[in-house]
């Protein structure tokens, strides 16, 4: 059909070499890999270090990047599974090397909910797959119209697989469903992550020099007073993005979203919350100072609600949808979708300062 076949007997197979041979065939999933065309017969095959065998990795590993992924399954597995349900300890190993291939398969058609074909020879998958794949090709076709009409390439260019189908999918609920796609993409960013480790393991990554003498804590003490008003700054950025933008990004009731807004809304968030942690890390490093402990201790005390709150954003919202859902569903007119950070709690904080600064003249 012209299409290029990436299987691990090819002497073209994109060979990782700093990686063992299991490896180099997940990495190919993801980086060689259009399409996963799933062929299940009665072979679990060679099970890897996770307990999945390495064809059952290959799929969870499509899955996860979004890959399209046709199945197809051996009748004869499929007519074994009721046999397997009512009696689950029946011995079929003359027909079935690992008993987990009926597993695989129940996750497919339960858990994953593919659609899974049935073939009983070669000619059967031959068929299924040019059927499929013209059907596929016909998707693809209808999205690139779709492209064409948006003139949305740039924008789409800013999101990741599961939102550029969630946006080109326009569904009841495209708006609230982009927002949360976006959200766990944006959030999801490697220096992110690095940011919170730093916060779980007090990783600061500049030398804290300073001394226990009256210069170097009155300059520590208008460091914090400074660091807590860029706090409340970038509280008052939150604020202004979820009253505002995100309400104009959704649309009024009956009106359509804008799509460039969501992505502004949900880049600028996560942004926010980068620079809350990096603010946080910054000043946490002061508890290694003993004058400045306490003070320390109430500033992380102080922050620590909101900086959860924020890390919970795309989780939070994901819940959110499912209210809207569950409101549709039974009808229910009116839901509270109320987005609002915790209050900063600064009192132990306010004293702590004003005792310090009192103390060092500040």
């Amino acid at each position: 059909m012209g299409l290029t076949p990436v299987y691990s007997e090819s002497t073209e197979f994109p060979v990782r070499h700093d990686l063992p041979a299991v490896d180099s065939c997940y990495a190919a999933v993801e980086s060689a890999s259009d399409v996963m065309i799933l062929v299940l017969g009665m072979r679990y095959g060679s099970v890897d270090a996770n307990g999945r065998s390495v064809t059952h990795n290959e799929y969870v590993q499509a899955k996860a990047a979004g890959i399209p992924v046709l199945v197809l399954v051996d009748k004869q597995v499929l007519d074994l599974i009721p046999i397997v349900e009512r009696n689950p300890e029946v011995d079929l190993s003359d027909k079935v090397d690992d008993m987990r291939v009926f597993d695989f398969v129940n996750g497919l058609l339960a858990e994953d909910r593919k659609w899974v074909f049935a073939y009983s020879k070669l000619e059967d998958v031959e068929g299924i797959v040019v059927d499929q794949l013209a059907i596929l090709f016909g998707e693809c076709l209808h999205l690139y119209k779709q492209l064409g009409e948006s003139a949305d390439a740039s924008l789409l260019a800013l999101m990741g697989p599961a939102s550029r189908r969630v946006y080109l999918g326009h569904s009841e609920l495209w708006e609230y469903e982009l927002f949360e796609s976006l959200l766990f993409e944006y959030f999801a960013a490697s220096d992110l992550k690095f940011k919170e480790l730093e916060v779980k393991y007090g990783y600061g990554r500049e030398v804290l020099d300073i001394d226990e003498d009256d210069p170097d804590i009155a300059a520590a003490v208008l460091e914090f007073r400074s660091s807590s008003r860029r706090v409340l700054h970038l509280l008052h950025n939150w604020s202004v993005l979820i009253g505002g933008a995100l309400n104009d990004a959704l649309g009024a009731p009956g009106v359509a979203g804008e799509g460039s807004k969501l992505v502004f809304t949900a880049r600028r968030l996560a942004d926010l919350y980068g620079e809350f942690l990096e603010e946080y890390n910054r000043i946490a490093r002061y508890e290694r100072v003993e004058s400045l402990a306490p003070l320390t201790l109430a500033y992380t005390n102080m922050l620590s609600p909101g900086l959860e709150y924020m890390g919970d954003t795309p989780s939070l919202w994901q819940e959110r949808v499912e209210m809207i859902r569950d409101a549709l569903a039974t009808g229910t007119k009116s839901i509270d979708l109320s987005f609002t950070i915790p209050a900063v709690e600064g009192d132990d904080f306010g004293l702590e300062l004003n005792r310090l600064a009192a103390a060092f003249g500040v």
